[in-house]
Protein backbone atom coordinates (compact mmCIF):
# COMPACT_ATOMS: atom_id res chain seq x y z
CA UNK A 1 0.00 0.00 0.00
CA UNK A 2 1.46 3.32 -1.03
CA UNK A 3 1.80 6.22 1.35
CA UNK A 4 0.34 8.64 -1.16
CA UNK A 5 -2.21 7.48 -3.69
CA UNK A 6 -1.06 7.90 -7.27
CA UNK A 7 -4.46 9.37 -8.07
CA UNK A 8 -3.95 12.04 -5.41
CA UNK A 9 -2.43 15.00 -7.22
CA UNK A 10 -0.26 16.95 -4.80
CA UNK A 11 0.95 20.45 -5.53
CA UNK A 12 4.02 20.40 -3.29
CA UNK A 13 5.87 17.79 -1.24
CA UNK A 14 8.45 19.08 1.22
CA UNK A 15 11.53 16.94 1.92
CA UNK A 16 13.83 17.91 4.77
CA UNK A 17 14.47 17.70 8.48
CA UNK A 18 11.88 18.96 10.92
CA UNK A 19 13.14 20.54 14.13
CA UNK A 20 11.86 21.84 17.42
CA UNK A 21 13.01 25.41 18.06
CA UNK A 22 13.36 26.77 21.59
CA UNK A 23 13.77 30.55 21.60
CA UNK A 24 15.65 32.00 24.58
CA UNK A 25 15.73 35.79 24.98
CA UNK A 26 18.98 36.84 26.64
CA UNK A 27 19.42 39.74 29.05
CA UNK A 28 23.06 39.84 30.24
CA UNK A 29 24.95 39.65 26.94
CA UNK A 30 26.90 41.96 24.67
CA UNK A 31 28.40 42.14 21.20
CA UNK A 32 32.15 42.32 20.47
CA UNK A 33 33.97 42.75 17.15
CA UNK A 34 37.58 42.89 18.34
CA UNK A 35 38.63 39.48 17.00
CA UNK A 36 41.20 39.04 14.19
CA UNK A 37 38.46 38.78 11.56
CA UNK A 38 36.41 41.63 13.07
CA UNK A 39 33.28 39.48 13.06
CA UNK A 40 30.45 40.38 15.43
CA UNK A 41 30.47 37.94 18.34
CA UNK A 42 27.83 37.23 20.95
CA UNK A 43 29.45 37.34 24.39
CA UNK A 44 28.36 36.20 27.86
CA UNK A 45 30.23 35.79 31.13
CA UNK A 46 31.77 32.32 31.26
CA UNK A 47 30.84 30.12 34.23
CA UNK A 48 28.09 32.42 35.54
CA UNK A 49 24.41 31.70 36.12
CA UNK A 50 22.82 33.98 33.54
CA UNK A 51 19.19 35.13 33.73
CA UNK A 52 17.04 35.21 30.61
CA UNK A 53 13.82 37.06 29.85
CA UNK A 54 11.64 34.30 28.40
CA UNK A 55 11.64 30.92 26.65
CA UNK A 56 9.27 29.77 23.90
CA UNK A 57 9.25 26.35 22.20
CA UNK A 58 7.83 25.92 18.70
CA UNK A 59 7.18 22.44 17.29
CA UNK A 60 7.50 21.39 13.65
CA UNK A 61 9.92 23.97 12.24
CA UNK A 62 12.43 23.84 9.38
CA UNK A 63 12.87 25.11 5.84
CA UNK A 64 10.97 22.30 4.10
CA UNK A 65 8.00 22.27 6.46
CA UNK A 66 7.82 26.08 6.48
CA UNK A 67 7.52 26.07 2.69
CA UNK A 68 4.95 23.28 2.91
CA UNK A 69 2.94 25.24 5.48
CA UNK A 70 3.01 28.36 3.32
CA UNK A 71 1.80 26.44 0.26
CA UNK A 72 -0.95 24.79 2.30
CA UNK A 73 -2.18 28.16 3.55
CA UNK A 74 -2.43 29.29 -0.07
CA UNK A 75 -4.85 26.45 -0.69
CA UNK A 76 -2.43 24.00 -2.32
CA UNK A 77 -2.40 20.25 -1.62
CA UNK A 78 0.78 19.50 0.33
CA UNK A 79 2.62 16.70 2.14
CA UNK A 80 5.89 16.32 4.02
CA UNK A 81 8.53 13.58 3.83
CA UNK A 82 10.73 13.81 6.90
CA UNK A 83 12.37 11.90 9.74
CA UNK A 84 11.69 12.22 13.46
CA UNK A 85 12.86 10.50 16.60
CA UNK A 86 10.64 8.43 18.86
CA UNK A 87 10.11 10.79 21.76
CA UNK A 88 7.73 13.36 23.22
CA UNK A 89 9.04 16.04 20.86
CA UNK A 90 8.17 13.94 17.80
CA UNK A 91 4.65 13.37 19.10
CA UNK A 92 4.22 17.10 19.64
CA UNK A 93 5.46 17.74 16.08
CA UNK A 94 3.03 15.18 14.66
CA UNK A 95 0.14 16.74 16.58
CA UNK A 96 1.10 20.18 15.29
CA UNK A 97 1.36 19.05 11.65
CA UNK A 98 -1.93 17.18 11.70
CA UNK A 99 -3.59 20.18 13.28
CA UNK A 100 -2.29 22.32 10.43
CA UNK A 101 -3.78 19.95 7.84
CA UNK A 102 -0.43 18.70 6.46
CA UNK A 103 -0.36 15.14 5.05
CA UNK A 104 1.93 13.22 7.45
CA UNK A 105 2.00 9.71 5.94
CA UNK A 106 5.55 10.35 4.71
CA UNK A 107 7.04 10.75 8.20
CA UNK A 108 9.48 8.06 9.36
CA UNK A 109 9.92 7.61 13.12
CA UNK A 110 13.28 6.22 14.28
CA UNK A 111 13.37 4.13 17.43
CA UNK A 112 15.99 5.03 20.04
CA UNK A 113 16.57 8.39 18.31
CA UNK A 114 15.66 11.86 19.49
CA UNK A 115 14.01 14.60 17.45
CA UNK A 116 16.13 17.48 16.18
CA UNK A 117 16.08 20.30 18.73
CA UNK A 118 17.61 23.72 18.08
CA UNK A 119 18.13 26.53 20.57
CA UNK A 120 17.75 30.08 19.31
CA UNK A 121 19.54 32.68 21.43
CA UNK A 122 17.84 36.04 20.91
CA UNK A 123 19.62 39.25 21.82
CA UNK A 124 18.09 42.59 20.78
CA UNK A 125 17.30 42.43 17.06
CA UNK A 126 19.61 39.49 16.25
CA UNK A 127 19.64 35.76 16.95
CA UNK A 128 22.21 32.99 17.09
CA UNK A 129 21.04 29.42 16.45
CA UNK A 130 22.55 26.37 18.13
CA UNK A 131 21.86 23.69 15.50
CA UNK A 132 21.73 19.95 16.04
CA UNK A 133 20.86 17.40 13.33
CA UNK A 134 20.50 13.75 14.27
CA UNK A 135 21.99 11.38 11.72
CA UNK A 136 18.92 9.37 10.79
CA UNK A 137 19.11 6.49 8.33
CA UNK A 138 17.53 8.44 5.50
CA UNK A 139 15.56 6.70 2.77
CA UNK A 140 12.45 7.52 0.81
CA UNK A 141 9.42 5.69 2.25
CA UNK A 142 8.94 2.22 0.78
CA UNK A 143 6.44 1.88 -2.06
CA UNK A 144 6.33 5.65 -2.36
CA UNK A 145 3.90 6.61 -5.10
CA UNK A 146 3.08 10.25 -5.48
CA UNK A 147 2.02 12.54 -8.25
CA UNK A 148 3.42 15.92 -7.31
CA UNK A 149 3.93 19.11 -9.25
CA UNK A 150 6.80 20.22 -7.01
CA UNK A 151 9.29 18.85 -4.51
CA UNK A 152 10.75 21.40 -2.11
CA UNK A 153 14.07 20.00 -0.86
CA UNK A 154 15.95 21.59 2.00
CA UNK A 155 18.00 20.99 5.14
CA UNK A 156 19.23 17.46 5.89
CA UNK A 157 22.04 16.09 8.06
CA UNK A 158 25.62 15.52 6.89
CA UNK A 159 25.10 11.75 6.40
CA UNK A 160 22.45 12.31 3.70
CA UNK A 161 24.54 12.06 0.51
CA UNK A 162 23.05 8.70 -0.56
CA UNK A 163 19.58 10.03 0.23
CA UNK A 164 20.13 12.84 -2.28
CA UNK A 165 20.90 10.19 -4.90
CA UNK A 166 17.54 8.54 -4.13
CA UNK A 167 15.79 11.85 -4.63
CA UNK A 168 17.64 12.44 -7.91
CA UNK A 169 16.56 9.01 -9.18
CA UNK A 170 12.95 9.73 -8.16
CA UNK A 171 13.01 12.99 -10.13
CA UNK A 172 14.44 11.21 -13.16
CA UNK A 173 11.61 8.66 -13.03
CA UNK A 174 9.05 11.44 -12.62
CA UNK A 175 10.08 14.26 -14.98
CA UNK A 176 6.72 15.96 -14.49
CA UNK A 177 7.79 16.82 -10.93
CA UNK A 178 9.80 20.05 -10.64
CA UNK A 179 12.43 20.67 -7.97
CA UNK A 180 12.81 23.69 -5.72
CA UNK A 181 16.08 23.45 -3.77
CA UNK A 182 17.05 25.47 -0.68
CA UNK A 183 20.20 23.89 0.76
CA UNK A 184 20.72 23.77 4.50
CA UNK A 185 23.96 24.08 6.45
CA UNK A 186 25.24 20.55 5.88
CA UNK A 187 24.12 20.42 2.23
CA UNK A 188 26.18 23.55 1.61
CA UNK A 189 29.16 21.93 3.34
CA UNK A 190 28.85 18.90 1.05
CA UNK A 191 29.86 21.21 -1.78
CA UNK A 192 28.41 21.92 -5.21
CA UNK A 193 30.35 19.09 -6.87
CA UNK A 194 28.81 16.30 -4.79
CA UNK A 195 25.31 17.69 -5.38
CA UNK A 196 25.97 18.80 -8.98
CA UNK A 197 23.01 16.84 -10.40
CA UNK A 198 20.61 18.44 -7.94
CA UNK A 199 21.75 21.92 -8.91
CA UNK A 200 21.26 21.06 -12.59
CA UNK A 201 17.79 19.61 -11.96
CA UNK A 202 16.60 22.60 -9.90
CA UNK A 203 13.81 24.62 -11.44
CA UNK A 204 14.16 27.17 -8.62
CA UNK A 205 17.11 27.58 -6.25
CA UNK A 206 17.09 29.62 -3.02
CA UNK A 207 19.91 30.85 -0.77
CA UNK A 208 21.19 34.02 0.84
CA UNK A 209 24.25 36.03 -0.11
CA UNK A 210 26.61 34.44 2.43
CA UNK A 211 25.46 30.94 1.49
CA UNK A 212 26.04 31.69 -2.20
CA UNK A 213 29.63 32.73 -1.41
CA UNK A 214 30.21 29.45 0.46
CA UNK A 215 28.66 27.31 -2.30
CA UNK A 216 30.67 29.08 -5.01
CA UNK A 217 33.82 29.34 -2.87
CA UNK A 218 34.15 33.01 -3.72
CA UNK A 219 34.59 36.36 -2.01
CA UNK A 220 32.45 38.04 -4.67
CA UNK A 221 29.96 40.44 -3.07
CA UNK A 222 27.97 41.74 -6.05
CA UNK A 223 24.55 40.08 -6.06
CA UNK A 224 24.29 40.29 -9.86
CA UNK A 225 27.57 38.41 -10.31
CA UNK A 226 26.66 35.82 -7.66
CA UNK A 227 23.39 35.24 -9.50
CA UNK A 228 25.23 34.61 -12.75
CA UNK A 229 27.73 32.28 -11.10
CA UNK A 230 24.99 30.30 -9.33
CA UNK A 231 22.96 30.15 -12.52
CA UNK A 232 26.02 28.57 -14.11
CA UNK A 233 25.64 25.55 -11.81
CA UNK A 234 22.39 24.70 -13.57
CA UNK A 235 19.29 26.05 -11.78
CA UNK A 236 16.80 27.70 -14.16
CA UNK A 237 15.73 30.35 -11.63
CA UNK A 238 18.06 31.56 -8.87
CA UNK A 239 16.91 33.55 -5.85
CA UNK A 240 19.59 35.14 -3.63
CA UNK A 241 18.46 37.22 -0.69
CA UNK A 242 20.49 39.99 0.93
CA UNK A 243 18.85 41.01 4.17
CA UNK A 244 15.21 42.02 3.60
CA UNK A 245 15.84 42.49 -0.13
CA UNK A 246 16.15 39.82 -2.77
CA UNK A 247 16.96 39.30 -6.41
CA UNK A 248 16.44 36.61 -8.98
CA UNK A 249 17.60 35.52 -12.42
Amino acid sequence: MSLFKKTQQLDLVGIGDIVVDTFIELIDAWIESDGPEKNRELCMSFGDKLPYKEEVTVYGEGNAINATHAAHRLGLKTAIITDLGDDDLSRQCLKHLKGAGIETAGITFHKNKTTNHNFVLRYKQDRTILVHHNEYRYTLPKNLKISAKWIYLSSLSKNSLDYHSEIINFLKRNPETKLAFQPGTFQIKLGAEKLAELYKMSEIFFCNKEEAQKILNTTETEISKLLEMMHGLGPKIVVITDGPAGAYV
